[in-house]
């Protein structure tokens, strides 16, 4: 009861904003140094921190968060920033290439209030990363609907309660192009056989998926309102 009852006082007092005009900048892997600060003087104004896991312990079955910067050092850069007058939004990241795609086995509530106790009001929202794997035997060259579906009702449960949501998908991930729409992560375009050869790491739509079941949001007081605030679309596939 006391941890809910501190969640819900965390949450409460959140009410995170964007800038009116955006300029984003992702962090390399658990980076935290002074590149940050530069980026920020040059003009970056939303920062995307890099990258958490969501899984589960294996010994309690409780959710666990693994990866990302140090959160100490997050800190200190965010107190470096705010000294020198420059207004940033900071943002974490959830997966990233090779990264194992997020624990179903919870319920989303639970992985949640986890992510909400873990970040503790330090970043202002999160940004989904959910891809592949280099090992085409990998189970995260799937993403499946179980995971779709957590992303979805977190993305909710979170914009409900004053944070940011962002996503970052694959450019075959959400592809206008086309309207298949499968949950594999290892297809190969005919179209970029000669740009590319047997590059077999495209998806049919499959965060398109999360857009349009979960792109709606039902504040309280029944106001609606985007899930997603932004949706930064990488045209890295094939080294585009």
């Amino acid at each position: 009861m006391l941890r809910w009852s501190l969640l819900v006082c965390i949450v409460a007092a959140y009410a995170a904003v964007l800038p009116d005009k955006l300029l984003i900048g992702y962090a390399s892997w658990s980076e935290c140094d002074d590149k940050i600060i530069t980026a920020v003087e040059d003009g970056v104004n939303v920062v995307m921190w890099f990258a958490i896991n969501l899984l589960s312990n294996s010994s309690t079955g409780e959710p666990l968060i693994t990866g990302g910067p140090d959160l100490e050092c997050v800190k200190n850069v965010q107190q470096t920033l705010k000294s020198k007058n420059l207004p940033t939004t900071h943002i974490i990241s959830i997966g990233g290439w090779n990264a194992p795609h997020p624990n179903t086995s919870m319920s989303v509530e639970a992985v949640y209030a986890n992510w909400v106790l873990w970040n503790n009001n330090l970043f202002d929202g999160f940004d989904w990363d959910v891809e592949g794997n280099d090992d085409v035997t990998s189970p995260s060259n799937t993403i499946t609907t179980e995971v779709m579906d957590l992303m979805g009702q977190m993305s909710q449960l979170a914009k409900r309660d004053g944070f940011i949501v962002s996503m970052a998908p694959c450019e075959s991930y959400v592809d206008p192009t086309t309207s298949f729409f499968d949950t594999s992560l290892t297809h190969n375009y005919p179209e970029w056989e000669e740009l590319q050869p047997n590059f077999n790491y495209h998806g049919h739509n499959s965060y398109t998926y999360v857009m349009s079941k979960y792109g709606i949001t039902e504040r309280e007081g029944g106001e609606s309102v985007a899930t997603f605030d932004v949706i930064s679309v990488q045209f890295y596939e094939g080294y585009t």
